[in-house]
């Protein structure tokens, strides 16, 4: 059948590529590190719908298992039926993967066929003797896409957010000083712990902050503030600003350990301003990536058995906020440097830094003993 002599013992691999813009992509090749071209259309266009390139990864490596089970039953990947795909669920539920983990794979494989579907098609080369002649391959009917929920595997229910608790903060903080036993590092994994569920900044935010991004310790004071801003220089992707630049209240004891972190235990480098960097080895001063706060927290939830991520640490403080009572929506929303509360508000509300300092500080109060 058509496409066959492409897959005939095939093994497939995902690489990182490096834009013009020094941002990093990925495609998926064959052992002769030919790229998949159908598939690098695809990626390219999750990349123009701003997708994250770990978003992008994702896509790529769902779409690796499936080409694998491709090549394995020798089908064209163009001409596959929902009988097939069901196939294809079964070969999945042999590989020990979570029911969740199937339905984002077949999530993949349904959002793969709809863009050749809505672009009409994908030209592929077919070899005949010494000609090349090009067909458009046939596209998948609506149908397919209208009974794809065949696919979808039950899973159990989840709970409505993915928030912590007190009782875990006071848990995962009591863990990193088991965990982390030198006080630089100790020091510099638990105040980016703090900072991250007092102020819920996204881990981009967190890593792209300089050591110029938060106010003065003031004894006289109890609040400071944190800049999150868009540095006119970004040291890597991971830095990068995903909400609107803004000033955020935070509780001067936090400013004061952001101060001593960098006075007495943060690695000197001329060349790095970030605050948090890496504590060793070859990049001991460089400035920290993703995958370095991801190994720190995939430790700290396998240590203590709870589930814990930089973007739960997000959602627990917009939940406490929302459950104190005394911030509404617009409020929440300004703090977390969402944009989509109501066009209105954004053009026609502007809510300064005192106002906000004042009402984060009401919340504050309220909210002692319970992991602030």
């Amino acid at each position: 059948t058509l496409n066959d002599w492409r897959f005939a013992r095939m093994e497939f691999f995902i690489e990182k590529t490096l834009k013009g813009d020094g941002s990093n992509s990925y495609v998926l090749v064959n052992q002769d590190m030919e790229i998949i071209e159908e598939v690098a259309l695809f990626l390219q266009d999750l990349e123009r719908r701003n997708l994250a390139p770990n978003t992008v990864k994702l896509y790529c490596r769902n779409l690796k298992k499936f080409y694998e089970w491709v090549n394995k039953k020798k089908l064209n990947i163009f001409e596959t039926s929902i009988k097939e795909l069901i196939y294809f669920t079964d070969y999945l539920r042999e590989q020990n993967l979570s029911p969740e983990s199937i339905n984002n794979i077949n999530a993949t494989v349904k959002s793969f066929y709809q863009f050749f579907y809505q672009i009409g098609g994908y030209y592929v080369p077919l070899f005949d003797k010494n000609q090349t002649i090009y067909k458009v391959e046939r596209q998948r009917p609506k149908s397919f896409f209208q009974h794809s929920d065949l696919l979808t595997l039950k899973t159990r229910s989840k709970q409505k957010d993915k928030r912590l608790y007190p009782r875990d903060l006071e848990e995962l903080e009591r863990a990193i000083k088991l965990l982390y036993k030198e006080e630089p590092l100790q020091f510099r994994n638990l105040l980016m712990f703090k900072l991250l569920y007092s102020t819920g900044l996204r881990v981009g935010e967190c890593l792209n902050l300089r050591i110029y991004d938060f106010s003065e310790p003031e004894m006289d004071k109890s609040f400071g503030y944190l800049k999150v801003i868009q540095h006119s220089f970004q040291y890597h992707i991971d830095h990068s600003i995903k909400t609107l630049e803004r000033e955020i209240p935070i509780r001067m004891s936090l400013i004061n350990e952001l101060d001593e972190y960098i006075q007495r235990f943060r690695p000197s480098n001329a060349q790095v301003d970030t605050i948090f960097v890496n504590h060793r080895g070859t990049n001991k001063g460089s400035y920290m990536k993703r995958a370095s706060v991801e190994k720190f927290f995939n430790k700290l939830s396998t240590y203590t058995g709870i589930k814990c991520t930089p973007h739960m640490l997000r959602h627990t403080f917009a939940s406490l906020l929302k459950e104190s009572g005394v911030m509404d929506d617009l409020y929440i929303s300004k703090l977390l440097g969402h944009s989509s509360v109501t066009t209105t508000s954004d053009i026609y509300t502007h809510i300064d830094l005192n106002t906000l300092t004042a009402s984060y500080e009401h919340f504050i109060k309220n909210m002692k003993g319970m992991g602030f």
